[in-house]
């Protein structure tokens, strides 16, 4: 039978049964509000459908530093359709921002030091340095495969001006088709403001879909880092999206919006996205706001791709400890980017390219120490 949300809300916990309903759809003024679903625990049905109107939300994370999030958006199905005007939004339901004079909350958030205004949240890109040169957390999200929310930024020095919530968590997952021609967003919030008093920007969260074949083309699909309060804060960083495919997939990693929050001290890192079609490398890609901000650490303790395009001022760093391999067969892994991107490589890091390997579209910086 088929299941239609209409005109209301559908606040469905995990542990509850839903039962006859094989096919699910989320209509006009309609809403899915999925509470209790985990990365580990998906809400199973045949079809699933959301059309104009309707919108699939979860609910909020507090402070969740565990590797797995209390709430998610987690689907399991055989055929998943974002029609146009529908959409997935979990804007803003990552971990929270920090109170007035207290670091963000989760495993990236944002510092708060002594001075009047706090720094961004980490997810896929690191959050931005406040004024104070108090430090944005560091990125955390495993681009190869997202299971994680953004942090909170840290809030300011006066009461009720709190840190910019970070984004939430989206898992697509059809053993057949995910059409996507609506909207799917997983930003962070704002920190707000009062004055000289700026809180930091939440980090975006984190996308995840896998299916036989991807289909569409998203009104918008956005996993930004939330501004700053102000000049003072520090912008949050961009959130990490995976698109894993065997067929096709017609979303070009080029049109998901994933920059660092764009306003404050230092802007927010550039978010990360990786697509993988079944028995190849995959390509990395990391695009930022235009404005030289906070890097993109790599958080993975090994990266495998074909590519990695970098673009408008994002900066990938990997750290020591970590490798990052580049196997493409043109030998030029880089020449995606347009120039004003930068791949770093610090001491005691390991960068593996091709035995020839050229720079083409990007500046490579490389540390004494570390093994290419």
């Amino acid at each position: 039978a088929t299941f239609s949300v209409t005109g209301a809300t559908l606040e469905k916990h995990q542990s509850a049964t839903m039962n006859n309903a094989t096919a699910l759809t989320i209509g006009s003024n309609g809403i899915l509000d999925m509470r209790d679903y985990t990365t580990s625990l998906a809400l199973s049905t045949t079809t699933l459908t959301v059309n104009s109107g309707g919108t699939i939300t979860h609910g909020d994370n507090v402070a969740e530093v565990s590797a797995s999030p209390s709430n998610t958006v987690n689907i399991s199905a055989t055929t998943i359709t974002i029609n146009s005007g529908g959409s997935v939004d979990v804007d803003a339901k990552g971990n929270t921002g920090g109170a007035a004079n207290a670091n963000g909350n989760g495993t990236g958030g944002g510092t708060y030091g002594t001075g009047n205004s706090g720094a961004g949240g980490g997810h896929g890109g690191n959050g931005g340095t406040d004024a104070q040169s108090e430090a944005g957390g560091t990125a955390y999200c495993v681009s190869t495969n997202p299971p994680t929310i953004g942090s909170g930024g840290a809030g300011a020095n006066w009461a009720s001006i709190v840190g910019g919530d970070g984004g939430g968590l989206i898992i697509l997952a059809a053993t057949g088709t995910v059409t996507i021609s609506g909207t799917v967003t997983a930003d962070g919030a704002v920190g707000l403001v009062n004055g000289n008093y700026q809180a930091g920007g939440g980090a975006g969260g984190g996308v995840k879909i896998t299916a036989d074949t991807i289909a569409g083309i998203p009104s918008s699909f956005t996993v930004t880092g939330g501004n700053a309060g102000g000049t003072n804060g520090g912008g949050g960083g961009g959130g990490c999206v995976y698109l894993g495919y065997t067929t096709s997939n017609s979303i070009a990693a080029t049109a998901i919006t994933m920059s660092g929050g764009t306003t404050g001290s230092q802007v927010g890192g550039a978010g990360v996205v990786y697509t993988k079609q079944t028995g190849t490398s995959g390509d990395l890609f990391s695009t930022n706001g235009g404005t030289a901000g906070a890097a993109s650490t790599q958080s993975a303790s090994s990266v495998t791709a074909a590519t990695l395009t970098l673009k408008s001022e994002a900066e990938y760093k990997v750290v020591s400890g970590k490798t990052l391999v580049l196997n493409s067969t043109g030998n030029d892994p880089l020449s995606g980017g347009d120039a004003t991107g930068v791949l770093r490589i610090d001491d005691s890091a390991v960068f593996t390219p091709n035995a020839t390997f050229s720079v083409t579209g990007a500046t490579l910086e490389k540390h004494q120490s570390a093994t290419m």
